[in-house]
């Protein structure tokens, strides 16, 4: 095993170690503030872990030691090994879950820090559609859904007319995409969405100028990102994790030409983090991004 790597597993047990430590602290003082709490206090819990669960990230000596080390393989290493962590105390049951959150695309990244949609990446996804045998309406539906509301605006479909309150500056979570895709399925009688796993694929951030860390790169991604066959697209995924450029995954040129239409990384320290909280018949869970050079959490969504 490379030194550089040895460290990064050797600093990913230490941060794991850390987070059981004091996260059980934390649950020993949720079940004490429990026992009196009814139900509808439940969120009060969810929250308080959640306070812990940033201040861990925020207070890690290991985090900071990964980022000294401005390494692809050594990030990589971490959240492999940082993927599940199971923290019970007696009643109560945690679950952190933690994924690179640069591994797959962002749809609204169609669009530019301007606004304006980018025609390169528009065809990369009807031709995505194309791959999957789905109507190229699809992808007009989906750029009606973040075209917003200026003075003159022209939609492609009738969405808003069915959804007059429907959100349209972006796709701002799963579950506005599942409204979108529901309308399809539903006005234009098509069953093929399932062709695609959207959860693999895809996440939501209005924030355009994110990039894409190839060494997280899914295949669905690499098939969206190249248009390439699912055999390609395993080949690149498999190769993934240790590269620092493109030579490494061997791309040849006309790939090269067509990854160049997106922003894409080797090296993107942004962690998906989701934390599930279950007490008996109660079940909390909470999704964000948090950026480890940034120490800030954001995107935050609540199931409860």
């Amino acid at each position: 095993m490379p030194k550089r790597n040895a460290i990064a597993l050797l600093l990913t047990l230490s941060f794991i170690i850390a987070v059981s430590a004091l996260l059980a602290i934390g649950l020993k003082y949720v079940k004490a503030i429990t026992d009196d709490v009814a139900k509808e206090k439940f969120m009060i819990q969810t929250q308080v872990l959640l306070e812990d669960v940033l201040q861990i990230f925020k207070q890690s000596k290991e985090i900071d030691a990964l980022l000294d080390q401005n390494s692809s393989e050594g990030f990589y290493t971490f959240v492999q090994q940082s993927a599940f962590l199971p923290l019970n105390s007696e009643e109560i049951e945690v679950v952190i879950e933690i994924a690179s959150a640069r591994g797959k695309i962002n749809l609204n990244t169609l669009k530019d820090v301007n606004g304006s949609f980018v025609p390169e990446r528009v065809e990369a996804l009807e031709a995505f559609l194309g791959f999957h045998t789905i109507d190229t309406m699809y992808a007009e539906l989906l750029l009606d859904a973040m075209r917003g509301t200026k003075e003159g605006v022209l939609y492609n479909s009738d969405l808003f007319l069915l959804q007059p309150n429907l959100f349209r500056d972006y796709i701002a979570s799963k579950r506005h995409l599942e409204i979108v895709n529901e309308y399809f399925k539903n006005r234009y009688r098509y069953n093929t969405l399932e062709a695609i796993d959207f959860e693999k694929g895809f996440y939501f951030s209005k924030n355009s100028a994110t990039k894409v860390d190839l060494n997280f790169a899914t295949p669905l991604v690499w098939t969206f990102l190249l248009g390439c066959d699912k055999a390609r697209a395993e080949q690149l995924y498999a190769l993934g994790g240790v590269c620092g450029d493109l030579d490494c995954f061997g791309l040849n040129e006309s790939e090269k030409e067509l990854l160049s239409r997106f922003a894409y990384s080797f090296y993107e320290p942004v962690i998906a983090v989701k934390v599930t909280l279950r007490q008996n018949e109660m079940r909390a869970k909470i999704a964000f991004e948090y950026d480890m050079k940034l120490k800030k959490g954001s995107n935050f969504v609540y199931e409860i």
